[in-house]
């Protein structure tokens, strides 16, 4: 399941919605660790030899699921399609799906490959993050007032993660990229993955939910545990459950029990939503790690590469006893051709739901007219269905050629405005493809347009799509129909049968071909189908951008607020300015009167002071007018290294106490280039935070100046490491408010940062902090590059 070439990560582009689609039908499981799969296995091989024992052993493999997101996804995928309703409780599914069930679930598990690309994710730490979230997020339900249920919170805290799982096996060299983005820049890995990948965890974690059929408070609380707790939607299921699941991750990471692989802020705000206190806060960290670290006492997570081979054998096993039993059920049943063409379409029409797809819905219309058709796909002459592309959206193919791998291709249609009634409804596929035009091409080495008969898919007078079916009757002498496989879409697998479909994508008769008739009406019918679904689609990738658009609003408001915040400083210190100047410059030229007429030296002193505080008071008032309105930048493009070193040498032969002593290291990478800003203010910042690093030094300052390039904005980051006190958390959260010092009073002013900030933020970039008490700090100041660079 690693990155493939032509994939999106392999060729620079971003992930589309139908892409991820695309991907996600590969998925039939999750990875998880060998031991765990083996203590499952051992555990249900043991109950059939021993039948009289049934609940011990079963409650060992239910508390052994509880311990693996992978394990607790696979096993509420499994119980829900056999329940025929999603369940959210771990005990619930196990108890319905009884030994032989748990015993099927966990053979369809895989286990971490040896050789396949790492993404860099720590499993062994992401696995006790997820047990942390799960058992904080039971913990929160149980306290808040009316509490939720214990099980489905701990269900949903375990799987808040699922899109990580997912893009750990699929991409994971660009899911590496982004956890070093988000571990480089301190920013939400969300942001990260959306710059990278094109999509983000949340969003792929509920689109696998969904074809999973996993419950929905699931699927919306790994879609939304990274929103803003003001702008979750009013529409989600459950918002309580939602913001427990929030304030349990942030909990966990604010712990450091195991690792999420994202480096942005955490914050505690649904405390606040959910009426929960700082002593609720603490009974929820207090034991935390144990109950983690008694989880994980129970799992070896390293495994000889002999037991892999062995689990490997027994999943083939499976799979190969499994094809075997849906070809003796396809043999059972025959039905007249017409009667059977109508049941499909019944039971098509009843498996569309809110997880289908159009992706889904080509492959089940494929399958349907095929069958209808009289048709058995092979590798030689398979059927292609296709869409045509809507608004902005590339159309689709899919091949199917009697086995579960079907092949795609996106087609370069967009929006074709092609009506039905220019092209009559008997067209031949030569004529079909003729108007498909640059689309044939590619579907051109699939089929041969000559001999293939085409069937069209038209609703309201617009052309949706077609199916292209190869000469009737294809089929190996003395064989049955292939049955329709009742596993949820896999990789290229076909279409999902829903519960409610009265099994009638498994029947086995003779394969014969209906009327043209009867074949033009399931067409039409499956064609409004397809019309629903892809409205419902474009419906759902509405709301997820939606989401992505309200988490940028929510940071702009909070910027726009501090905006205003330092414009009415700005404001209060020209009106302060304005009318303190004028009593200041009477009190200065007063006592400086009194100190020449006086006459002993402790009079002279005292008026002396008086006109020393006169001024610092006016240099404050100055400084209070710099930081609200700095000057506007002129900006130029200039070389960052020939930077750094004339700021090195400023700060050198500056008056600071600690210039001398202290050592400046420049690392400037090779190629960093030229950046785009007031060449003059970005020194001074540099030599401001030089000055800053060398005043909180114990002593002599080491300090290191470094550059390296943030690709995903086109700019080029400075960074300045210290090897100081450091900060603490509450420190480091205060550091650029205005007046805030740590230096005793009279000493700083407390806006050398919040100044540093506005000049570079002036400038169109970026300045945050790095640091750990007792481990020095880090600066890092982010530029734009020069246009067309």
């Amino acid at each position: 399941m690693a990155e493939r070439p032509g994939q999106p990560d392999s060729n620079g582009g971003k992930l589309t919605a139908a892409q991820l689609d695309i991907l996600l039908r590969r998925v039939e499981s999750l990875p998880t660790f060998p031991a765990l799969a083996a203590a499952l296995l051992e555990c249900t091989r043991a109950e059939q030899a021993d039948a009289g024992q049934s609940t011990p052993a079963l409650q060992r493999a239910i508390e052994l699921a509880c311990s693996d997101a992978p394990s607790v996804a696979v096993l509420l995928k499994t119980a829900s399609a056999r329940g025929g309703s999603p369940v959210a409780s771990i005990a619930e599914a196990g108890s319905g799906l009884g030994l032989a069930g748990m015993r099927h679930a966990a053979l369809t598990l895989d286990i971490f490959p040896d050789a396949a690309p790492s993404s860099g994710l720590d499993r062994e730490a992401f696995w006790r993050h997820n047990q942390a979230v799960a058992v904080a997020a039971r913990q929160i339900a149980q306290q808040i007032d009316p509490p939720l249920d214990a099980d489905t919170a701990f269900t949903a805290g375990l799987l808040h993660d699922l899109g990580k799982c997912v893009l750990d096996v699929l991409l994971p060299k660009s899911f590496r990229r982004a956890i070093e983005l988000s571990a480089q820049n301190g920013t939400d890995l969300c942001e990260c993955e959306r710059q990278v990948i094109g999509l983000d965890h949340a969003v792929v974690g509920r689109r696998l939910a969904q074809q999973w059929r996993l419950p929905r408070e699931v699927a919306e609380a790994a879609w939304l545990h990274h929103q803003p707790a003001t702008v979750l939607p009013a529409a989600a299921g459950n918002v309580r459950l939602i913001l427990a699941v929030q304030l349990a991750d942030g909990l966990a990471r604010q712990a450091k029990v195991g690792d999420s692989g994202n480096a942005g802020p955490v914050a505690l705000s649904q405390a606040q939503a959910l009426d929960l206190d700082e002593a609720d806060l603490q009974s929820v960290r207090d034991g935390l790690a144990q109950a983690v670290q008694r989880s994980a006492g129970e799992i070896d997570f390293e495994a000889p590469a002999a037991a892999q081979h062995y689990y490997r054998a027994l999943k083939a096993a499976a799979a190969e006893m499994s094809d075997r039993n849906a070809t003796l059920e396809a043999q059972e049943a025959p039905l007249a051709a017409q009667a059977r063409a109508f049941e499909h379409l019944r039971n098509f029409v009843a498996s569309l739901g809110d997880p289908s797809t159009t992706n889904d819905v080509m492959v089940g219309i494929a399958q349907v007219l095929a069958r209808a058709g009289g048709i058995v796909p092979s590798a030689d002459q398979p059927v292609v269905g296709y869409v045509v592309g809507q608004g902005d959206e590339q159309g689709q193919a899919v091949r199917l050629d009697g086995t579960h791998q079907h092949a795609w291709q996106s087609l370069g249609s967009h929006g074709q405005a092609v009506s039905w009634p220019d092209i009559p409804l008997t067209a031949s596929a030569a004529d079909i493809a003729a108007h498909l035009d640059a689309d044939a091409q590619a579907l051109g080495p699939w089929l041969d347009f000559a001999t293939y008969r085409h069937v069209a898919l038209v609703c309201a007078g617009q052309w949706l799509g077609g199916v292209f079916l190869p000469p009737s009757g294809n089929k190996a002498p003395g064989t049955t129909e292939e049955p329709f496989s009742k596993a949820p879409c896999t990789a290229g697998g076909s279409f999902r049968e829903f519960p409610g479909s009265a099994g009638g994508f498994t029947e086995a008769s003779q394969a014969s071909a209906v009327s043209d008739n009867v074949l033009e009406a399931l067409a039409g019918a499956m064609a409004m189908a397809l019309t629903i679904v892809q409205g419902r689609c474009r419906a759902v990738l509405l709301s997820e951008q939606l989401a992505g658009a309200s988490q940028v609003l929510a940071a702009t408001q909070e910027a726009l607020t501090e905006a205003r915040t330092v414009g009415a400083v700005g404001q209060m210190a020209a009106g302060a300015a304005h009318e303190l100047n004028n009593p200041l410059a009477v009190i200065s030229g007063r006592a400086q009167l009194m100190s020449e007429r006086a006459k002993t030296p402790e009079e002279r002193k005292v008026w002396q002071l008086m006109v020393t505080q006169a001024h610092r008071i006016s240099d404050i008032l100055s400084d209070l007018m710099e930081f609200a309105a700095p000057p506007p930048p002129q900006k130029t493009a200039f070389d960052v290294a020939q930077l750094l070193g004339e700021a090195a040498e400023a700060f050198s032969s500056s008056a600071h106490p600690q210039a001398a002593a202290a050592r400046v290291d420049i690392q400037v990478q090779a190629d960093c280039g030229q950046a785009w800003a007031d060449r003059e203010q970005v020194k001074a910042v540099i030599v401001e935070l030089m000055n800053n690093a060398a005043t909180a030094a114990t002593g002599p300052p080491r300090l290191t100046l470094g550059t390296h390039e943030d690709q995903a904005r086109d700019a080029v980051v400075i960074s300045l490491a210290d090897e100081g006190p450091g900060m603490d958390d509450q420190t480091l959260a205060a550091a650029f408010t205005p007046f805030f010092s740590l230096q005793r009073s009279g000493r700083r002013r407390g806006l050398g940062l919040p100044r540093a900030r506005r000049q570079i933020e002036s400038n169109g970039g970026r300045i945050w902090l790095t640091s750990q008490a007792g481990a020095g700090t880090c600066v890092y100041v982010q530029l734009p590059r020069p246009a067309g660079h």
